[in-house]
């Protein structure tokens, strides 16, 4: 499976810029969710490694 969820919270949101460079960079098919605790992002990855290689760019 190669969806993921990620959640950024209202607090955290100078980040959504980041994330949203990353899933252009990856050409990532996402979903973006306005929830009252911030924002959820679902994403839908072509490939495990495209998965793994987007994830360890967003810890960094």
């Amino acid at each position: 499976m190669n969806d993921i969820d990620i959640t950024i919270l209202d607090k955290d949101k100078g980040s959504i810029p980041r994330l949203e460079k990353l899933l252009r960079e990856y050409m990532c098919t996402y979903e973006k969710i306005e929830t009252k605790d911030g924002t959820v992002y679902s994403i839908e990855f072509k490939t495990g490694s495209i998965r793994d290689k987007f994830l360890n760019d967003w810890s960094l």
